[in-house]
């Protein structure tokens, strides 16, 4: 996310540059995931 962060990792090695990126990626993803799950579960739950 932050190109502070890619910047320190290229520096360092690629594959820690992935390191980085892949968990921040998944992160947001779950966030998402989690926000649409509030959604979508909200008046399923009610109904079970």
């Amino acid at each position: 996310m932050l190109p502070c962060y890619r910047k320190i990792a290229i520096f360092f090695t690629n594959s820690f540059d992935v390191f980085l990126t892949f968990p921040d990626m998944v992160f947001v993803v779950f966030l998402i995931n989690n926000r649409y799950n509030q959604v979508w579960t909200g008046k399923p739950k009610e109904e079970k």
